[in-house]
């Protein structure tokens, strides 16, 4: 009888030890769940301000854009009222944008010159 007492004793102290010794791992879970949290609330914050960086970035240079393809059409539209490639003007003037429109205004003045030349001719 005794040793059934002893036995059970120790079952129990077994037992309160197991409760006790899952709280502590059910403390720690909790705290590296938290940790997790944290973890990812700062990595969500970072992909914001990236994300709104990258906004603004492609806000700025929007307008650049709108203001090259305008650069690239003005030369394509003067291109087909001259007779030239199109396509070509339009990406000359797409790309090397200044440089373009000055032989744009290069070639049109030769053009009104031989223009009036013709004209005086007649």
């Amino acid at each position: 009888m005794l040793k059934l007492f002893h036995l059970s004793i120790i079952s129990i102290l077994l037992l309160v030890s197991q409760v006790c010794y899952s709280q502590v791992s059910i403390e720690d879970l909790n705290k590296k769940i938290e940790a997790q949290n944290n973890r990812i609330n700062y990595l969500s914050n970072q992909f914001n301000n990236d994300t709104n960086k990258l906004t603004n970035v492609a806000n700025n240079y929007a307008p650049i854009g709108i203001v090259l393809f305008l650069f690239g059409g003005f030369c394509a539209l003067w291109a087909q009222n001259t007779q030239r490639n199109a396509w070509l003007w339009f990406f000359f003037g797409l790309i090397l944008n200044v440089i373009a429109v000055i032989t744009l205004l290069i070639k049109n003045a030769g053009d009104l010159n031989s223009l009036e030349d013709k004209i005086n001719d007649i």
